[in-house]
């Protein structure tokens, strides 16, 4: 789901950098897209933040205040992946 908006996301023009430890090196190549080595690289240049990922111990709670106060402000935020992936007080906090 992620690489469809990816290259999606793409085909608007728009500049894209994925970012997951897990997919080998070199997808990003393929896809034709840029790719953030740390998760705050990916925070820090992300107008929009799509989320395209399970929700695991690992993952509960992967968007947090930490993380929002990473993005730029104004940024988007799109949660396509299960809702415990993002933290929904952090984000209410983070608007007001």
């Amino acid at each position: 789901i992620g690489t469809a908006a990816a290259l999606r996301a793409k085909a608007f023009g728009l500049r894209v950098v994925i970012y997951d430890p897990y997919i080998p090196d070199g997808i990003e190549k393929a896809l034709g897209v840029e790719r953030a080595d740390r998760l705050e690289t990916l925070l820090a240049c992300s107008q929009i933040l799509s989320l395209h990922c399970p929700l695991t111990d690992e993952t509960r709670g992967f968007i947090d205040a930490v993380a929002i106060g990473l993005m730029p402000r104004g940024a988007i935020v799109v949660n396509t992946a299960r809702g415990g992936v993002l933290d929904t007080a952090a984000v209410v906090e983070a608007l007001a």
